[in-house]
């Protein structure tokens, strides 16, 4: 008896495989497709920025040497007590008990939040803060950051 409905499932099976193939393919690329939806909104100074920076940057007046950074930190509520203009230390680990400075005496022009995330309503991808940064520093910063952790040490107030 087992046998008899396995031989029917064979059939069926090559009868329909042109269709079942298809059907694959269709769900191979809606699941490529989802994974390249469009990013969340993120806003700063109460103004939305949708793919701009100039909003963010515009507002911080950045020197000709300097980028906007975004960065992402490890532990949100750390990032809590930062402020715009606070000047910070960026420290990265290095997975092996061990850390460094990565970008020295380093500005914060944002704290932007971001919307419609539901990672970051769990806390596991941290807090967002933008940074005016060399772009040898932003080089730095985006290694660091693909690596491991990220953390900061806050300077006091000049």
């Amino acid at each position: 008896m087992v046998a008899l409905d396995s031989l029917r499932l064979r059939r069926k099976l090559v009868k329909h495989r042109r269709p079942l193939a298809a059907g694959s393919a269709f769900l191979a690329v809606l699941v490529s497709l989802s994974a390249l939806r469009e990013p969340a909104v993120v806003a700063a100074d109460d103004a939305a920025i949708n793919g701009n920076s100039e909003a963010v940057v515009g507002a911080a007046q950045l020197d000709a040497n300097l980028v906007a950074a975004p960065i992402r930190f490890a532990d949100p509520t750390a990032t809590s007590l930062l402020q715009e203009r606070d000047i910070i230390d960026v420290i990265a680990a290095d997975g092996l008990g061990g850390s460094a400075v990565v970008a020295a005496h380093v500005e914060v022009i944002a704290l932007p939040t971001i919307a419609d995330t539901p990672a970051l309503a769990r806390g596991d991808q941290g807090a967002l803060v933008v940074l005016a940064v060399t772009t040898t520093q932003a080089t730095e910063l985006a290694g660091a950051g693909a690596v491991g952790p990220l953390s900061f040490t806050l300077r006091p107030s000049p």
